[in-house]
C-alpha cells in the first residue's frame, strides 16, 4: 500500500482474520534523505509502493510453496521489534529489506498472476509486452497482435489497472532499466537500448521524469550499503501518511 492510501483490510479476505501489517516511513530503510515524494520513487526497494495514494492497493498472490518463508519473515520481524535485544536496529532492517525485495521479485510476475485470476486478457496484454517491451512497442501493435481493437484494449486495461497500455509498457521498460543499472555494469545507452529507447539521452529524460533522478544517480544509490539507522515506525502500528504498508496472512 502506497503512502497516503487509506484502505480497509475488512475489505480483502484474503488477510483476515489473523495476519501481519507492516507500517514503515522511508528512512527505515536508508539514511539518506527519502522522505519526500520523488525520493520514495527513486530508492529501489520503496518504488514498487509509489503507484500513487489515488490508486488501489497493490495485491501480490503468494505461490502456496512460498507461503511458510513468507510467514517466518513476518515472524521473524516481529520478534526483533518485540525483543529488542542488542543490535536489533541492524536485524529489523534487514528483516525488512528481505521483505521489500520478496515483493518487488512477487510484482515480477504480474501476467501469472492474472492468469490464476482468470483475467486472461489482461494476462495476454502483459506477457506481450513482457516479451517485447524491448522493441519500438506501442497500444496499436498489442492489440493487433491480440485481435483487439486500440479503443476497447484501452477501455479494458484502464477499467481493470487504472492505467493504459502505453503506461504499463512504460512501466515495464522503467522496471527492465532499474534491474540493468542495479545488477549490471552496462552503459547507460546499452541499458537504454535493451529497454526499447535507442536515443540514450531521451531514455534518461523519461528514467528522470519518472523517478525524479537520473539513471546514473539511481545506480549509485542502489549500489550504496544500507546505513545505521533507528527502525523508526517498523512495526505494527501506523506511524504517518508517509508510510508505506505490507500486509500478510499469519499462514501465509
Amino acid at each position: 500500500m502506497t503512502p497516503g492510501l487509506v484502505i480497509s483490510p475488512s475489505q480483502h479476505p484474503t488477510i483476515m482474520p489473523e495476519g501481519w501489517i507492516a507500517y514503515f516511513p522511508p528512512d527505515a530503510v536508508q539514511a539518506r534523505d527519502v522522505a519526500s515524494w520523488g525520493g520514495w520513487r527513486a530508492h529501489p526497494l520503496l518504488s514498487a509502493f509509489t503507484t500513487g495514494a489515488e490508486q488501489a492497493a497493490q495485491w501480490l498472490s503468494v505461490p502456496l510453496e512460498q507461503q511458510p518463508e513468507w510467514s517466518r519473515r513476518f515472524a521473524d520481524l516481529d520478534r526483533e521489534l518485540s525483543e529488542r535485544r542488542e543490535e536489533y536496529h541492524d536485524a529489523v532492517r534487514a528483516h525488512l529489506a528481505l521483505i521489500l525485495v520478496a515483493c518487488a521479485r512477487l510484482a515480477h510476475d504480474v501476467a501469472g498472476g492474472l492468469a490464476l485470476r482468470n483475467e486472461t486478457l489482461l494476462a495476454d496484454v502483459f506477457g506481450y509486452i513482457d516479451n517485447h517491451f524491448s522493441e519500438a512497442l506501442s497500444l496499436r501493435d498489442v492489440a493487433s497482435a491480440l485481435g483487439r481493437s486500440p479503443g476497447h484494449l484501452t477501455t479494458v486495461v484502464r477499467n481493470k489497472t487504472g492505467r493504459t497500455v502505453g503506461e504499463w509498457i512504460l512501466e515495464r521498460r522503467m522496471s527492465e532499466s532499474r534491474r540493468l543499472l542495479t545488477d549490471t555494469r552496462d552503459p547507460i545507452d546499452e541499458v537504454a537500448r535493451a529497454v526499447g529507447f535507442p536515443d540514450a539521452a531521451y531514455f534518461s529524460r523519461v528514467f528522470r521524469r519518472h523517478h525524479s533522478t537520473p539513471p546514473g544517480a539511481w545506480r549509485r544509490a542502489a549500489r550504496q550499503s544500507p546505513q545505521e539507522l533507528p527502525p523508526r515506525g517498523v512495526s505494527g502500528a501506523s506511524v504517518s501518511t508517509a508510510s508505506a504498508t505490507i500486509a500478510a496472512n499469519s499462514s501465509g
